[in-house]
C-alpha cells in the first residue's frame, strides 16, 4: 500500500500540482479505510 502511494507522490510531481491533489485524494481514502476497519 506504501509503495502504491509513494509510486502516485513520485508521479504526481511531474505534474503542476498534482501531487498535492494526489495527497489529499489518498489522505481521505486512508482516513476512509481507518473509519471503516474501526467499525
Amino acid at each position: 500500500m506504501i509503495e502504491k502511494i509513494m509510486k502516485a507522490v513520485k508521479s504526481g510531481n511531474k505534474k503542476r500540482g498534482r501531487n498535492i491533489t494526489i495527497g489529499i485524494t489518498i489522505g481521505l481514502i486512508l482516513m476512509g479505510e481507518m473509519g471503516y476497519s474501526g467499525l
